[in-house]
């Protein structure tokens, strides 16, 4: 029994070693296909043909391999997650063998950002009447013509939305509004608050609160003005034209609109007839030391018996003026009664630049016989771009560079001259409504 056993032993084992011999010499016939080098091209696997395969199967993450005849393959996977992705070549001939998998690549698919609101503003600035005070109430204001929401790309109506409001002055970004969105979601945008300016007596309460913010509505028609005193605040003018008979009352060292400014005054489009005094003298400020921009001063004529100038004298040379004024054009007459020991009396825009300089301002000089044309300071440093355009025949050592007459501007504003030569021409820097009020004025003088 022991014998019969131990036969049946090597019997099988012998039959075990003939088919493994026969299996080693099968595969010692085949060749491996080379190994795929696979690259991505955003959701787009591909590859270079391997040569003898005529398939390959392409695992992305776990999931099971699929069979592709090409050498690309589309991605398709949507659920966020990291899928690492490789090729296999294959091929039908049995004399080869399957490939290595590939260089291993990652493919991402990022989750997409959650909803959010977004709150949007329609303008920078809010405009609020103070007929009531000076303090504002935004707790019942409506603020839907003024802001826009959005929760993801779906725009929210106005009635959806929790609105509180934070600012009872007025300033830069003085005011605060929370917009609020169901349980969670809230933003906050911020806007300039202004008084609006509509009528002249608006416009004279400028002189109750000098460090306020005001913005002019409407064309503003009044009797004569005097002087508001020292300015702290901003005043835009909005370009909306102010026409009073004059700048009267008690005469003072400082005189003009404002005896001082220490503020910005802007977009201003002013027209009177006169202002007289008998110190420092200007249309727009005796004093300055802020900024003046982009304004508009014609006057039938600004004088006094010392030191006047068109837009503003500036300071004396013992004062630390910072005053800076730009894109400036003033129309009118400048004159002094008495020359000073120490100034040139009388200049077409500023007596003394500050220290923040004057550039790009113009100075038309109105038709009159006897009146000089200064564009420029009385004395100091030269201010830049600042030109004077002049009565024809005025004779004067600081003359005009162009006479009214033949001052010539290019088609598309950006540059001015004078018709009698071409050789010189300005960079014409002035804001767009200001070059129309210039244009406008030279029309007028020229069909006279």
């Amino acid at each position: 029994m022991k014998k019969s056993f131990k036969k049946l032993t090597a019997f099988v084992v012998a039959i075990v070693m003939v088919l493994a011999i026969a299996a080693l010499a099968a595969c010692a016939g085949k060749t491996q296909l080379a190994t795929p080098v696979i690259k991505l091209d955003g959701n787009k696997v591909s590859w270079q043909a391997v040569e003898h395969a005529d398939s390959y199967d392409v695992t992305v993450g776990n999931k099971a391999a699929v069979n592709v005849k090409t050498t690309e393959y589309t991605v398709t996977e949507t659920t966020p997650g990291d899928y690492a992705i490789t090729v296999v070549a294959k091929s039908s001939d049995e004399k080869y063998t399957d490939s290595k998998p590939s260089n291993s690549i990652t493919y991402r698919v990022s989750a997409p950002p959650a909803d959010t609101l977004t709150v949007q503003a329609k303008a920078e600035y809010v405009v609020v009447d103070y007929d009531n005070g000076w303090t504002v109430d935004f707790s019942h204001y409506d603020f839907s013509n003024l802001i826009e929401a959005k929760f993801g790309e779906t725009a929210i109506t106005y009635d959806q939305l929790t609105v509180t409001a934070a600012g009872t002055t007025c300033g830069e970004k003085a005011l605060t509004v929370t917009v609020e969105y169901g349980d969670d979601e809230s933003e906050q945008v911020q806007f300039d608050v202004y008084y609006g300016i509509a009528d002249i007596n608006q416009f004279k309460a400028i002189a109750n609160k000098l460090d306020g913010w005001y913005i002019v509505t409407q064309e503003i028609e009044g009797e004569e003005i005097t002087p508001f005193g020292t300015f702290t605040g901003h005043l835009n003018g909005n370009y909306k034209k102010i026409s009073i008979t004059g700048i009267g009352g008690e005469s003072g060292w400082d005189y003009g609109l404002f005896n001082s400014n220490e503020g910005l005054i802007e977009n201003v489009h002013l027209e009177a007839g006169q202002v007289y005094a008998s110190g420092r003298v200007a249309a727009l400020a005796g004093n300055n030391k802020g900024t003046i921009q982009n304004c508009y001063i014609k006057f039938g004529f600004v004088g006094g018996g010392n030191l006047t100038a068109g837009i503003t004298w500036g300071a004396d040379e013992s004062e630390a003026s910072t005053g800076t004024i730009i894109g400036c054009v003033f129309v009118g007459e400048v004159y002094a009664e008495t020359e000073s020991d120490v100034y040139i009396s009388h200049a077409g825009i500023v007596g003394v630049s500050g220290t923040g300089g004057t550039k790009d301002c113009l100075y038309i000089v109105t038709p009159c016989p006897n009146t000089q044309a200064r564009g420029h300071e009385a004395h100091g440093t030269e201010p830049a771009d600042t030109v004077a355009v002049g009565t024809p025949g005025a004779n004067d050592s600081n003359n005009a560079a162009i006479d009214y007459d033949k001052l010539v501007f290019s088609s598309d504003g950006s540059q001015y001259w004078s018709s009698d030569s071409e050789a010189t021409k300005y960079e014409n820097n002035l804001t767009e409504q200001v070059t129309a009020l210039v244009k406008e004025y030279l029309q007028q003088l020229t069909a006279a």
